[in-house]
């Protein structure tokens, strides 16, 4: 996720709402395309139109994938027709789909995966730490592709030699230098942080940017990043499974989807009770929507009078216009991790903490946005978005207050 200063940085997506999907010969990787999202589907594998450089090309495709979500294993009282009048109740409802899925998942056989995480000398953090938290999402997720192994690594600005060579050594990518620096927005003498995370080669990775004030922030001490860029992860995956297609995400999802899950999934995963989940999602919708929010076309912060439902309802589009990175480039990215966060909560307490992956799912089978939601929920994208935008500035002006 991205913070300015000590603010977490996440990874990169930019959205594309939907692609036309064709039928014809395979497309050759590298060849070129006709227009950005345009797909094609052959021998149940789906190939994309990405841009790369200044170019239209085709991807290396993405396997089908198949998962269906399971029922929400709780009697779920939340609908889009009482949204509104229940919301006192939603994040509780949705706090507890996620544990009793994590319960459930349990019982699981899960498949073997390996860990490799280093922190550089000088820091002082544990990785068992780190390993427990990304083991309780790989138990959430226990139904869904997800990388085969798992690499982090922890460390501070004056560290960036260690880490290009660690980083380096650990994955056997070279030339990973933006990787490196993207914790700290690109700056090596930068006094922020975060975290950036992706998938190559069937490994899914996390930088770790150590900043001042790390230790004392409540995302970070509770497990909340870590489990946040995971998710990251899991999202590539289910596109081009079990390699990842990062370039088939970020054309796909919509930023408030994209920053939104993981930041729901993230905290409520992690958190040990319901109390601590109702703190830190306070803390990151408070924070991140004020400081990293500015009104679209200027460099002004918002504030909780501004977040009304019409607003709110202007974000959901400017977050899903298709092609051009408008997403990622567009001044409301960094709402994704409340207006996101708080969509993604009251979807989850309607249909179940894994609907919302289930859907990404759908996207990475060739359904539109439109198609995809109403596939898992059942409504209208354009119906629903409305009541969602209502519950969502009622939420943040309680929040925020």
């Amino acid at each position: 996720m991205k913070r300015t200063m000590s603010l977490l940085v996440a990874a990169l997506f930019a959205t594309c709402l939907s692609a036309t999907e064709v039928s014809a010969a395979t497309p050759k990787p590298g060849a070129k395309c006709v227009y950005f999202g345009q797909s094609v589907t052959t021998s149940n594998k789906k190939f994309r139109c990405v841009m790369v450089g200044n170019k239209l090309v085709w991807n290396k495709g993405a396997v089908m994938s198949t998962f269906t979500p399971l029922a929400p294993r709780i009697a779920i009282p939340i609908t889009f027709d009482n949204l509104l009048s229940r919301a006192d109740e939603i994040p509780g409802v949705a706090y507890a789909n996620v544990q009793d899925v994590i319960a459930t998942n349990q019982t699981l056989k899960a498949p073997s995966r390996t860990f490799k995480f280093s922190i550089a000398p000088g820091l002082t953090s544990d990785p068992a730490f780190y390993e427990a938290f990304i083991n309780k999402e790989r138990i959430f997720f226990a139904h869904v592709y997800q990388p085969e192994s798992y690499i982090g690594i922890l460390y501070s600005a004056k560290d960036m030699d260690w880490a290009r060579t660690k980083f380096d050594e650990l994955t056997g990518f070279q030339n990973r230098d933006y990787v490196v620096r993207a914790p700290f927005g690109g700056d090596p003498n930068s006094t922020g942080g975060g975290a950036n995370s992706s998938v190559n080669m069937k490994v899914g990775f996390t930088v770790f940017g150590h900043y001042s004030g790390y230790e004392s922030d409540p995302f970070v001490t509770n497990g909340s990043m870590t489990a946040h860029e995971y998710v990251h992860q899991v999202q590539a995956t289910q596109f081009s499974a079990p390699y990842g297609d990062q370039s088939s995400a970020n054309s796909s999802m919509p930023c408030w989807m994209t920053e939104g899950q993981a930041n729901f999934n993230g905290i409520s995963v992690v958190a040990k009770d319901l109390n601590e989940y109702l703190q830190v999602r306070s803390i990151q919708a408070h924070s991140l929507t004020l400081r990293n929010a500015q009104a679209t076309g200027q460099m002004t912060q918002l504030n909780k009078f501004q977040l009304t439902p019409d607003y709110i309802l202007s974000y959901y589009q400017a977050m899903n216009q298709a092609g051009e990175n408008r997403c990622i480039s567009s001044s409301q990215y960094g709402l994704g991790y409340s207006l996101g966060m708080l969509t993604i909560e009251a979807l989850s307490a309607i249909k179940g903490s894994e609907s919302s992956m289930a859907l990404v799912q759908k996207l990475a089978n060739g359904r539109t946005f439109d198609e995809a939601f109403f596939d898992i929920y059942g409504a209208r994208w354009s119906d629903a978005s409305t009541t969602l935008a209502k519950l969502v500035s009622g939420e943040l002006q309680s929040i925020l207050s």
